[in-house]
């Protein structure tokens, strides 16, 4: 962990220089943004103990004042061959803008394919099972993790004693007759005090695991997200100004969730303090996107009254914004599939797909939510078409 998190960290700053550079072609602009997020983290690791919110916080402050401060000081040179960037941004946006008609003029449709990944997703979900195993992050050739199987099958590793129980019936070691049976046979145990001073200093059963399991999967975790919801659903209710819109505004938010949880499943990748954050990541993500669509696009339509145009551009504009920061982020975090560690193999890879999900919900569903809830009552139009 300590070798390849700042390995990491440093790849993924790199990984962000060039595709930012890519993006606007200018050195200030790599600088600038590789300034603001060493200082970012530093500033999060300072609070040591709420570090994301505050994180998120601070960096937002420092991009609102300390950005713009070295903005305003640094040259920023013309850019050459602008023609021939605005022709290839034209055709960015044009494919953009054909994702969105798709999605206002055939909004059943987008529905239907994201229900379907929906329900695969929902049985896969249905297959995770929370494991930590840390000796198992390492590679199976690692000299850590072969010493310790070593270990553990010629002299018995850290464990003094392992008692194993046979029900001689299906099921029959989660039935609460025996859970609690078990449970006073270990409190006897943690009382042993035998001679030549052996004693049981820690015994540790199925009784535990399931305890640290609801606690984990249905206290912490579910405690975060039904608080969140909370907080999230009357924030979009103000963004898009209606209570039915703005509840099925929480479609895209929650879709990229379910689908990498589905996927988990699917694939066999446990659930574990790794990857129980993806979830947490995954719908701050997808909340930010929405809420730049949903705002800019209700905006819009406001001051324009037809849905095919501000949907197009929306995507001619924020929606090019989605999609690059959606690129940077989850290629930071694809880095991580080069780590020698399982577990942050897992978090990567998952990550950068939710990040991705969330941006394909946004850029179809959200479009079709807004079709369906501002434009009932609106004659059928063509989008826009602009020539470059």
């Amino acid at each position: 962990m300590q070798q390849d998190v700042p390995r990491f960290f440093g790849i993924s700053l790199l990984v962000i220089a060039l595709l930012v550079f890519i993006i606007f072609k200018r050195i200030s602009a790599v600088l600038l943004s590789i300034f603001t997020i060493p200082l970012s983290v530093v500033a999060t690791l300072g609070t040591m103990g709420i570090y994301t919110p505050v994180g998120i916080i601070l960096a937002l402050s420092i991009s609102l004042t300390l950005l713009p401060a070295l903005l305003a000081v640094t040259p920023i040179k013309q850019k050459r061959n602008a023609r021939q960037d605005k022709s290839l941004l034209g055709i960015f946006e044009n494919l953009l803008v054909k994702t969105g008609e798709f999605s206002v003029n055939k909004p059943w449709a987008i529905f239907a394919i994201f229900g379907i990944l929906i329900i695969i997703s929902a049985v896969g979900i249905s297959q995770p099972n929370f494991y930590y195993n840390p000796v198992e992050w390492h590679p199976e050739d690692d000299v850590l993790r072969t010493d310790l199987i070593q270990i553990d099958k010629d002299l018995g590793g850290s464990h003094s004693l392992e008692i194993y129980i046979d029900t001689h019936k299906s099921g029959g070691v989660v039935e609460p007759e025996f859970l609690q049976r078990l449970h006073k046979a270990q409190k006897t145990a943690d009382q042993y005090r035998g001679d030549e001073g052996v004693k049981i200093t820690k015994s540790l059963s199925i009784v535990d695991i399931i305890r640290e399991i609801n606690q984990a999967l249905n206290g912490s975790l579910m405690t975060s997200y039904i608080i969140a919801l909370l907080l999230i659903t009357p924030l979009m209710i103000a963004v898009v100004g209606e209570v039915k819109a703005g509840l099925s505004s929480m479609i895209p938010n929650l879709t990229p969730i379910t689908i990498t949880l589905g996927l988990m499943g699917w694939a066999g990748i446990t659930l574990n303090p790794f990857t129980l954050m993806i979830a947490s990541i995954a719908i701050g993500l997808a909340v930010d996107d929405t809420i730049h669509f949903m705002q800019v696009c209700r905006k819009l339509y406001d001051e324009t009254g037809n849905i095919h145009r501000a949907v197009e551009e929306t995507l001619r504009s924020t929606g090019r914004a989605l999609v690059f920061t959606s690129i940077i982020l989850s290629s930071a975090f694809f880095t991580y599939l080069f780590s020698s560690l399982n577990n942050l193999f897992d978090f990567g890879l998952l990550t950068g797909f939710a990040i991705i999900i969330a941006l394909l919900a946004d850029l179809t569903i959200a479009p079709a939510l807004m079709k369906l809830h501002l434009a009932k009552k609106e004659p059928a139009s063509r989008f826009l078409t602009t020539e470059y």
